[in-house]
């Protein structure tokens, strides 16, 4: 991948690696995970992965006083229903990642879950 030698490399790598291809890739080579990775991606877009209205919301409240109206909104999260759901879904986005690897490298993932396997045990 030559992403940073041009500008039409950089197009043609995100034109090819994006979302909807690359859930039509594991829905043939593993539906399970493909329904993983539809959840998470979902979610993330909700959630405020993109600007939306639910990820606007959830991190905004609205104060009336007098005459005006405040927009209060937190950009880092601390001990809240928000950041427990980021710290879930960062380690659920991770064993994807690693579900996903082990369809791409078979043979280096085999080794990884063989060791894994001896120190779990």
């Amino acid at each position: 991948m030559s992403r940073h030698d041009s500008v039409a490399d950089r197009r043609s790598v995100r034109n090819e690696f994006t979302a909807t291809k690359i859930l039509a890739h594991l829905e043939s080579a593993a539906p399970k995970i493909a329904s993983v990775f539809s959840h998470l991606y979902e979610n993330a877009i909700d959630f405020g992965a993109h600007p939306n209205e639910r990820g606007f919301s959830m991190s905004t409240s609205v104060e009336h006083a007098q005459d005006r109206v405040h927009l209060n909104t937190i950009y880092l999260h601390a001990d809240s229903l928000s950041f427990d759901l980021g710290i879930k879904t960062a380690a659920r986005v991770g064993l994807c990642a690693l579900m996903i690897s082990r369809l791409i490298y078979p043979l280096r993932s085999s080794s990884f879950s063989a060791s894994m396997t001896r120190s779990t045990s």
